[in-house]
């Protein structure tokens, strides 16, 4: 799953089979090791870690903290200062010593789609994606930041998924990282992470084809997966000034974003169609947004659970934040994923 590591700017770095944004590190350069994911939401800061032990996975933390208020505006950072207090306190806190962070970026300027390559598709790659991100994002390219993966067919049509971010949002969670006292190893679209944590928990096979939603207090991100391929992500903001939303409000600004996405999510699915929603956030565990997003979309929907495959006991405190607030920490588990090459 392709991933933004340090874009800054809107030109490739290099011509490997993993392109980046000038002055973006390549993930390739990266040990193994264990990264603190964190995702900066509209009201928690979350952080999870993991471990392997004998080729399984393993939670060793799980904590939540709250957004300092303002730091986040319509799903973008727009405080780093503030929120880099905060993350630095929940680390004391909680003893979150390792140094190395992986954190998500998002908002309506956080694009991510997979483009089929013409056959014997082998020069012209950097100019196609140019073309193809022009086509999608609506602001400069020379204020974008993006990445870009050539895919392997693996039984599918051959093809490249690219993520597009505005650079300014990328350098505001390097920067809160830093502020922080730690490493930004990795910045991720959230959509990436978010997908990352379904397909290695999960293990769809490739030619089934999945919506993600994850929804927050005020925002939500729309992701379409086929097998371990993102296909498409969208983010929505659902209220730019109340700072919490009710239930059956929230379920119908849910549905309504979720309505305006769907001819897109269906045109990316073809010639296949999505066969299941899975749900994530703070709101998952509702049952009324669950039946009002399959009422809208027809699909079965079901709570994402990213810890279906990671080891825990749920008489640690870790093991009981990954029970009471799973969906939660979705994202957050997928930043975490990140730091294991074989995933």
């Amino acid at each position: 799953m392709s991933a933004l590591q340090s874009l800054t700017g809107g030109r490739p770095a290099s011509r490997s089979s993993r392109h980046t944004a000038g002055g973006w590190s390549k993930r390739s350069w990266m040990p193994r090791r264990e990264l603190l994911g964190v995702d900066v939401g509209s009201s928690l800061i979350k952080a999870v870690l993991l471990s392997q032990r004998q080729g399984s996975i393993v939670l060793k933390q799980a904590v939540l903290g709250p957004t300092p208020s303002g730091s986040v505006t319509a799903g973008e950072l727009t405080d780093a200062i503030s929120v880099a207090s905060s993350l630095r306190k929940l680390c004391k806190d909680y003893r979150l010593g390792t140094r190395h962070v992986a954190i998500a970026v998002s908002g309506e300027k956080v694009y991510t789609q997979f483009e089929a390559l013409p056959r014997e598709f082998e020069e012209g790659l950097e100019s196609f994606i140019h073309d193809a991100i022009m086509k999608v994002i609506p602001y400069p390219f020379d204020g974008a930041a993006f990445d870009y993966e050539r895919l392997p067919a693996e039984g599918l049509v051959d093809g490249v998924l690219w993520v597009s971010s505005s650079a300014e949002q990328v350098e505001w969670a390097r920067e809160a990282v830093t502020l922080a006292g730690k490493v930004p190893a990795v910045v991720d679209a959230q959509a990436c992470a978010l997908a990352n944590a379904f397909t290695f928990n999960y293990q769809p096979p490739g030619d089934q084809t999945a919506v993600l939603v994850h929804i927050g207090p005020r925002r939500m991100t729309i992701a379409l997966v086929r097998g371990a391929v993102l296909l498409c992500s969208r983010d929505a903001t659902l209220s730019r000034d109340q700072p919490t939303l009710g239930g059956g409000v929230l379920t119908g600004l849910a549905a309504r974003e979720l309505d305006r996405r769907w001819d897109l999510m269906l045109q990316r699915a073809a010639p296949g169609k999505p066969q299941k929603l899975y749900v994530s956030g703070g709101a998952a565990q509702s049952v009324e947004l669950r039946d009002a997003l399959s009422e809208r979309t027809r699909l079965p929907v079901e709570e994402l659970n990213p810890f279906w495959r990671i080891s825990y006991s749920p008489e640690t405190e870790p093991g009981r934040v990954a029970q009471e607030h799973g969906a939660t920490l979705a994202v957050a588990v997928g930043l975490a994923l990140r730091g294991f090459e074989e995933l």
